[in-house]
């Protein structure tokens, strides 16, 4: 019998909120902004909330020594740029954290964080299509080939401003557009979404988690975006039984592209996973969440395409081996300045998270 303690069907999670994680500052390795957002909404709503070295921020719902641990992740950091020099005209020269393709970043505006905690805004270049010869015109250019215009005249200028080791990222986006507001465009979608559920699931149980069949701990970590290290770090910590990533996944449902490269499709639900570049999911777990999807009436779908990786790629392996899923909200334009999804899959993947956590005493039978 699979259990109700929320109302499903009219549960909403918190948009505004959402937002405010997305145009929060946070490239892999500068988490802090995101952090300090994220345990401010937790305060006194969890049996507790810690943090360990590395950064990782776990939220506590529940510490029954009778009840398995189920563990939900979603990393709090978005890809960036990392300053690595400024050139004798105050040009900043970068290098990229996580993966950005050149042509998401050609012409678009970012912001910089100075060394005293300060934003100043710039956009990346290179040179323009008039002064490139035909060769060139038909090359992509290297990461090494841009820079990026923060207005400065001199190097001269920008010291004890921006100097090496400063990050910065794409400027902060959240808009809603489409006929009835149907698509969302922001920037840090990967993986902002996940953490915005996990706070609302919080929330939501904040005096019904002994109601709980598992006890609930969300993990917010850090450094996916190179190498998921955070949450390798997250596992030893907890060592849960069974684990959900939360996730943002590249989806092409746009013209010119296969129905078999698709991936997903934005606004028909969260995306579960078969396999990516580095994990083979938990077959048992994902059948339990699709059954329970439409046991449940939530919208969700089978990701189509094997690519990518996240934090999974470092849990299912750990502390002896971990029932993992992952459970991704299907976005356009991946690690641009611009992520899309369906708006509405916000609440379809929060709902499903939830009925996740209501029946997670279920998952060993599948």
């Amino acid at each position: 019998m699979m259990r109700s303690i929320l109302d499903l069907e009219n549960i909403t999670p918190d948009t505004e909120l959402f937002r405010r994680l997305c145009v929060a500052f946070g490239p892999a390795g500068c988490e802090e902004e995101v952090d300090e957002l994220i345990k401010a909404e937790l305060k006194g709503i969890c049996d507790r909330v810690e943090s360990d070295r590395l950064g990782n921020t776990y939220a506590y719902l529940g510490s029954d020594p009778s009840k398995k641990t189920l563990m939900f992740f979603a990393h709090k950091d978005e890809v960036g740029f990392l300053i690595t020099g400024v050139s004798p005209e105050g040009l900043l020269y970068f290098t990229t954290v996580g993966g950005i393709m050149p042509t998401a970043m050609m012409g678009r505006r970012v912001t910089v964080r100075t060394v005293d905690g300060r934003d100043v805004f710039g956009v990346i270049s290179t040179k323009p299509v008039h002064m490139l010869s035909a060769d060139e015109r038909k090359q992509l250019p290297r990461t090494d080939e841009l820079f990026i215009d923060v207005g400065a005249t001199s190097r001269e200028q920008l010291d004890g401003i921006v100097e090496t080791g400063c990050y910065g990222t794409f400027i902060p986006t959240f808009e809603y557009y489409g006929e009835n507001d149907k698509k969302l465009a922001a920037k840090a979608i990967d993986d902002r979404i996940g953490c915005a559920v996990m706070i609302c699931m919080a929330r939501e149980y904040k005096n019904r988690y002994a109601e709980l069949p598992v006890n609930l701990v969300l993990a917010f970590t850090v450094r996916e975006e190179i190498g998921a290290s955070g949450a390798a770090v997250a596992c030893e910590v907890v060592k849960p039984q069974y684990a959900v990533i939360l996730e943002s996944t590249a989806a092409s449902d746009i013209a010119g592209v296969p129905d078999s490269g698709k991936v997903a499709i934005t606004g028909e639900g969260g995306a579960v996973s078969f396999m990516d570049r580095s994990t083979v999911y938990d077959r048992g777990m994902r059948s339990f969440v699709m059954e329970l999807a439409e046991k449940k009436n939530i919208p969700a779908q089978t990701k189509k395409f094997v690519s990518g990786g996240n934090d999974a790629g470092s849990v299912h392996r750990a502390v002896g081996g971990i029932r993992t899923l992952a459970l991704s909200a299907p976005s356009r334009y991946i690690h641009s300045a611009a992520c899309v999804i369906g708006s509405s899959d916000y609440r379809s993947v929060f709902r499903l998270c939830c009925a996740i956590a209501e029946n997670a005493d279920m998952i060993d039978s599948y």
